[in-house]
């Protein structure tokens, strides 16, 4: 989002002083931040050192702009997620503090693929299903 809107606010629960700070002494292949580097790369593929992945985190520090700003929930239920349940990451969109977007991806929502719902402001609210890839083996 950060690259593609460069302009614009952003803000999230999250920043990477947690994780460099962890207790375990900073970044490294077992420490915590080395770790949460080794998933996001194994996961998303975007990004190639500590530094990168702390710059990114850190971009929800960045609070609202007078006019679009985006809202982070990277993991709503954080019981679910842990126990391997229900979960949701969310996604909204101010227009000069007004909410005109949302999006809720709920990966665990008791099927094979999830659920992604999305609602926008003079265009309703919608559901799906993603489809799987690979014949439906969900690879």
């Amino acid at each position: 989002l950060s690259a593609a809107f460069p302009g614009d606010g952003f803000i999230a629960e999250e920043a990477s002083e947690g994780l460099v700070g962890g207790g375990d002494g900073g970044g490294g292949e077992g420490s915590l931040l080395g770790q949460v580097l080794n998933t996001v790369r194994s996961a998303a593929g975007v990004v190639d050192s500590e530094s990168e992945l702390c710059a990114a985190i850190d971009l929800s520090q960045r609070g609202a702009v007078d006019r679009f700003t985006w809202v982070l929930d990277p993991i709503d239920g954080t019981r679910g997620f842990l126990h391997g349940e229900q979960f949701c990451v969310g996604l909204g969109l101010l227009d000069g503090g007004s909410p005109v977007l949302g999006v809720l991806g709920c990966p665990n929502d008791h099927s094979a693929s999830g659920r992604l719902f999305c609602a926008a402001q003079g265009a309703g609210a919608f559901a799906a299903t993603p489809l799987l890839c690979g014949g439906g083996s969900g690879e």
